[in-house]
């Protein structure tokens, strides 16, 4: 490895911001767990089997200190076709390196409204842009009135980061019919509730904050983030570092059938999972709206497979003029895979083929992206086709 000379001389090469602060920290961790699985009855009338599980697990982080997580669950089978199931649960996912020391690194230019720059007449905004603490502070309309601008911020790690936190609920069938041998079916619903993500305030919301923009109530512990010019009292920098923030809160309904059909050539096996997505919401961090998606997906495969990928369309909202190119379509993609497994003495031989984005779907222009009009959320690649053989001894 080389170190990139601009870089470590102290400034960014793409930018001419200073560079990155080193990464640099570590953490330990002792956790055990224990699992318990209970049957209660066996082989009774209108009680085929009925069955409790639980575990636990604690752990201690020397960052953030101890905790513990469970699962309970239950199994109930009146007759041997029909199982009834329900889990509890609580999860956690503690910060990684990077979220917790990476160096901060500014060159992120985020295009923001600086609520100071021209204050509309409001008395108490201008007071407030004056009045601020620490550099801050001293904010007029000295830069002309001109609002929006890309302002340097700077993105890192938080040592006090906290884990993220989930509980989780699901209810469910299992159908087994003993007069279709081989056939499967399965439902589940299943409630995924989050809290304490790890994420970022953004440049805009921890400017509204420390000024008390209109909509918002000033909090002045948000203006030790923000830096401004001394002489034209721009904003020069703002802090924008990782801190837990926001909730999300999902439910959906799982479905699978499954079918093995044994033959004279060989065993075929139809199998079929889909996810129906109910809700997903993303919860405000403070005075902001929430957002919301969808994503749905499905695939079958007896040697043969597709899988879909659907990511909803959207009409840009807050926006002042009509444009028909501010309302994203839902954009689909498919996949397919054909394979023949073929068993000998000598083994287990699998060929397969497949295709993915099998129409070369190609991914919406997104005119409120930054720079690439394009979202991280789709895929790229256009139509890709590969092959595999395998064999197993």
């Amino acid at each position: 490895f080389q170190y990139n000379p601009i870089l470590a001389a102290g400034w960014d090469s793409d930018t001419g911001s200073p560079g990155p602060a080193d990464t640099r920290g570590g953490f330990h961790v002792n956790e055990g767990f224990a699992e318990l699985v209970v049957p209660v009855i066996n082989h009774a009338p209108l009680a085929e089997n009925v069955e409790v599980t639980g575990a636990v697990r604690g752990f201690n982080y020397n960052t953030f200190g101890s905790d513990y997580t469970y699962k309970l669950g239950a199994r109930y089978s009146p007759i041997r076709d029909v199982t009834l199931r329900a889990t509890y649960s609580t999860a956690f996912r503690a910060p990684n390196i990077l979220e917790l020391y990476q160096g901060l690194a500014a060159g992120n230019f985020e295009s923001s409204n600086d609520p100071c720059a021209n204050t509309h007449g409001d008395v108490g905004l201008a007071t407030r842009c004056n009045g601020a603490p620490g550099a801050a502070g001293g904010a007029g309309t000295a830069n002309n009135g001109v609002t929006v601008a890309q302002i340097n911020s700077a993105n890192g790690g938080t040592a006090t980061l906290q884990p993220e936190k989930a509980k989780i609920g699901t209810i469910g069938l299992v159908f087994e019919p003993q007069m279709v041998r081989g056939f499967t079916l399965t439902t589940d619903f299943w409630r995924i509730s989050m809290r304490q993500l790890i994420g970022n305030y953004g440049t805009q919301f921890i400017l509204n904050k420390c000024y008390g923009a209109a909509g918002f109530t000033q909090d002045l512990s948000f203006c030790n983030l923000v830096t401004r010019e001394d002489s034209t009292k721009e904003v020069s920098k703002v802090i924008d570092a990782n801190v837990n923030i926001g909730e999300q809160l999902t439910t959906g309904i799982d479905l699978g059938a499954q079918y093995s059909l044994p033959t004279d050539v060989g065993r075929f096996l139809f199998r079929f999972n889909g996810t129906y997505l109910i809700t997903r919401f993303i919860g405000p961090l403070t005075e902001c709206a929430p957002d919301g998606g969808l994503v749905n997906g499905s695939n079958t495969g007896p040697g043969f497979c597709y899988q879909n990928k659907d990511r909803s369309g959207v009409d840009e909202n807050g926006r002042t003029m009509p444009y028909p190119e501010h309302n994203v379509s839902a954009n689909w993609t498919w996949d397919a895979l054909a394979s023949y497994r073929l068993t000998s003495p000598a083994g287990v031989s699998t060929l397969a083929l497949g295709v993915r984005n099998l129409a070369n779907q190609r991914p919406p222009r997104l005119y409120n992206a930054f720079l690439s009009y394009a979202d991280p959320d789709y895929d790229f690649v256009g139509r890709y086709i590969y092959g595999r053989v395998e064999h197993r001894f």
